[in-house]
């Protein structure tokens, strides 16, 4: 069999369905769950600072002329840029459960969790494909 078809019939076996869910053991096996952040084993880590410099304007500002003016991208900016569009929020916890909240919310938690940069040489970061 072809790898193609070996991966469409695993999707046919394993899509839902308008009419149906998944075929599925029945339940959640919530002790079988991946682990919720992507790890390139091997590549550098780049550390991004963790405090968002606030904007100096007013929140009716953002929305009248002439606006917020435009940063120069660098670390500081892009750590504030991915602070405020995926970033964790918080962390909530009960029982033996512990989860994330994130500054994007999104009914069902399916959200994107994950970012990929392309991003030419900056001033404190070298040229490359980052992760976030």
């Amino acid at each position: 069999m072809s790898n193609a078809r070996t991966l469409l019939d695993y999707h046919q076996a394993t899509k839902h369905h308008f009419h149906r869910y998944a075929r599925s053991a029945g339940h959640m096996d919530w002790r079988n769950q991946p682990h919720p952040f992507r790890v390139y084993e091997g590549a550098p880590s780049l550390s991004l600072p963790t405090t968002a410099t606030p904007p100096d304007l007013t929140y009716a500002a953002l929305f009248g002329p002439p606006g917020h003016p435009a940063r120069a991208l660098n670390r500081s900016t892009l750590s504030d840029f991915l602070l405020h569009a995926l970033a964790l929020s918080a962390w909530k916890a009960t029982g033996g459960s512990r989860w994330s909240l994130r500054v994007n919310p999104s009914s069902g938690n399916l959200h994107p969790t994950e970012s990929y940069l392309v991003l030419p040489k900056l001033p404190d970061m070298p040229t490359g494909v980052y992760h976030y």
